[in-house]
């Protein structure tokens, strides 16, 4: 599989510029919502930070504090560009596959860093839609990373909320995450762009969308309430509390295995 995919990427003349590329260390050091913003871009599988890479190749191997501060003084002076590595889990599926309708075992979802993953998992699901399920997993690492930019650029929230709602027909897909996401840039003046931002990593949003939608103003949510995550039904807490330990989540498995639900 690898093999088929560096061929692939050989073929790609766009790869073989002048820029070279680095590994890109903390995410939570960009500094500027314009910098957040482009990374984002960049981004819309094994998605986790030490799978990012950057159009920009830094000798400093050793000390990571003087790699950063190389790479962030470089970003001053011209937007970077940002890429996904380790392709050793990805999915080769042909051209026709419906994006919507795309169903694949749900043992794969367990592959990989699980950091990002959906909780959808843990419900015991025999299925799973692999494109829905990168979007959310994307998306579960923009909200760790930039939730203290919304007060700053409220459009981020049902954007964040469309990626990972739970139910997987209302989810955007990556098309659709992508206009939402040049909407977004379209309405940002340059002020904003050039206002400096200290990015905080927080667990819990992940989870509960309440938190980063309690960054917005009231009239917002109520003009934006369709792009809110519905609150769990009880039954969905309840699987998802028995498929956080592994002997849980093999019996729900089984039982709607068996059961075709």
């Amino acid at each position: 599989m690898e093999e088929q995919i560096n061929l692939y990427l050989s073929r790609c003349a766009e790869l073989f510029d002048d820029r070279e590329w680095g590994k890109y260390y903390s995410i939570a050091d960009l500094h500027t919502i314009q910098g957040v913003l482009n990374f984002m871009r960049c981004m819309l599988t094994d998605i986790h930070e030490g799978n990012i890479l950057v159009d920009y190749f830094c000798y400093h191997r050793v000390d990571r504090d003087d790699r950063q501060q190389a790479i962030c003084k470089h970003s001053r002076s011209r937007p970077m560009t940002y890429g996904l590595f380790d392709f050793n889990l990805s999915l080769q599926l042909p051209p026709e596959t419906p994006l919507k309708n795309c169903w694949r075992p749900a043992s794969e979802a367990m592959l990989g860093d699980l950091m990002y993953h959906s909780d959808n998992m843990r419900q015991g699901e025999p299925f799973y839609n692999p494109f829905a399920y990168n979007v959310g997993c994307l998306e579960f690492l923009f909200i760790y990373y930039f939730m203290n930019t919304i007060p700053t650029i409220p459009m981020l929230a049902p954007l964040f909320g469309k990626m990972t709602t739970h139910i997987i027909s209302d989810q955007f897909s990556a098309a659709e995450t992508l206009k939402f996401f040049h909407r977004i840039e379209a309405d940002v003046t340059p002020e904003i762009l050039q206002s400096i931002v200290t990015l905080e990593q927080d667990y819990m949003t992940m989870n509960d969308p309440s938190l980063y939608w309690s960054c917005t103003m009231p009239e917002f949510q109520s003009v934006w309430r369709s792009h809110r995550p519905p609150p769990l039904m009880l039954c969905i807490c309840l699987l998802r509390w028995l498929g956080s330990t592994a002997i849980g989540y093999k019996l729900i498995s089984s039982v709607r295995c068996v059961l075709s639900i």
